[in-house]
């Protein structure tokens, strides 16, 4: 039994689609229509991987992210493969560890037979790789229903569909009908894969599970589609494997000539794989560096406007008529205005880290150690009426209104006291 694919990191179940059917019959444009319908920001790159055997040799990668269902992500990885008969090695080794399948029919009545051995052929490769036809999940579309030979929905359900598979009537190119395809596929292989893993045992109405899975589908896709007008395009990133042979081996390695095309192709896969990967990385951290350098603009204004009004504080505090000063809790002067330069005499610089007890009369120290054992206390101002000293000796008759600034903590952390004078400058003692 294949195991489901688990990436225990990320929670993710990983969930392979691969779209099968004769040469032109609609898959690749199936791919394409799903890839332009997606919204951008779930849809991974499509890829196109190549080899030197034969370089118009392709198949698609086309990661999807379907959300978190009950605590898991389900992202799937939708592949087609090349109908023509000279392909079937690839076709066998894109099928292998599929989850599911669209078989992907000509409507075209010329082209019945070539459905029919296509159909063969899938059940064949299928079961190489270990797979059982009438157990996979399985879908049908009937492709090209625009054309003017399309045989009847019910003749082709007869001679292709022998499951009874869900199925779907398409015109792949226009989007008709391709993605009530990709839903049915996509809750086939869900249903069929937690059922079988018991994914999740509490899961009591798995209808409500898929009906979920259905609305972020539909969620997913953009209303405004263009219909593919070729089948690979500009955005198609092509990985090839060019100027290589059996040659270039490592001296020594011995490898059977047939197992060489299987190597490549699962190579090309990795190495997809991993582009889609980084440029996921790529993506993610270019989007985060515009949001550092929007938080950047937005902390670069801050402080410019916290700038500004440092400024503005300062320059309201320089220009007020009352002096301002505030002390560390060893009295040291730390802020001085140019009030208290005109009241008391001394400049900023000579100022600063003097103790505030030097400019009161040694009589009246004990008055401003008394006001602050009050604020230390809880009290919230203390007002003094006392003498002061100007830098001549003169005393200075002025009030002083102390109070406290609390740090982070809530403790005093420094005080300030704003200073008045009461009466002119009295000749010193």
């Amino acid at each position: 039994m294949k195991m489901v694919q688990l990436n225990t990191l990320t929670n993710e179940i990983l969930l392979k689609i691969v779209y099968y059917g004769p040469g032109l019959s609609g898959k690749t444009a199936n791919l394409y229509t799903l890839h332009a319908k997606c919204r951008e920001d779930l849809k991974g790159e499509f890829f196109s991987v190549n080899t030197q055997e034969d370089r118009t040799l392709f198949f698609d990668l086309l990661p999807i992210s379907l959300g978190t269902l009950y605590g898991k992500t389900i992202r799937l990885k939708v592949y087609t493969v090349p109908g023509q008969p000279q392909y079937d090695a690839t076709r066998r080794v894109v099928l292998d560890s599929a989850d599911g399948v669209v078989f992907v029919a000509d409507s075209s009545e010329s082209k019945m037979k070539e459905n029919i051995d296509s159909l063969t052929n899938m059940q064949h490769n299928l079961s190489v790789n270990g797979l059982d036809i009438k157990q996979i999940p399985l879908v049908i579309q009937y492709n090209k229903r625009d054309l003017t030979d399309a045989m009847p929905v019910g003749v082709m359900n007869r001679k292709l569909n022998f499951r009874s598979a869900p199925y779907f009537e398409s015109v792949a190119i226009t989007g008709t009908g391709v993605l009530e395809t990709f839903i049915a596929i996509v809750k086939g292989v869900v249903s069929a894969t937690f059922q079988k893993h018991n994914l999740d045992k509490s899961i009591q109405n798995f209808n409500s599970l898929l009906e979920t899975l259905e609305v972020g589908l539909r969620k997913g896709m953009c209303n405004d589609f263009h219909p593919v007008s070729a089948p690979i395009d500009e955005k198609t990133t092509i990985v090839r494997h060019e100027n290589t042979s059996i040659e270039d081996l490592p001296e020594g390695r011995l490898i059977d000539p047939n197992e060489l095309l299987p190597e490549a192709l699962n190579f090309g896969i990795e190495t997809a794989s991993l582009y889609s990967e980084l440029k996921g990385e790529k993506e993610d951290l270019e989007r985060r560096y515009a949001e550092l350098i929007k938080l950047n603009a937005q902390i670069d204004k801050a402080s410019q406007d916290n700038l500004k009004m440092r400024r503005y504080l300062e320059s309201l505090i320089q220009s007020i008529g009352v002096a301002i000063i505030s002390f560390g809790l060893d009295g040291r002067v730390i802020t001085w205005n140019l009030a208290a330069e005109s009241i008391f005499g001394y400049l900023y610089a000579e100022a600063m880290g003097r103790s505030v007890n030097q400019f009161m009369p040694p009589d009246s120290q004990t008055e401003i150690e008394l006001a602050i054992h009050n604020l230390r206390r809880g009290a919230l101002s203390q007002n003094i009426s006392d003498i002061l000293i100007h830098r001549d000796g003169a005393e200075i008759s002025a009030t002083m209104d102390i109070y406290p600034l609390l740090g982070n903590d809530g403790a005093i952390a420094a005080y300030s006291a704003l200073i008045r004078k009461t009466d002119p400058l009295r000749p010193s003692r």
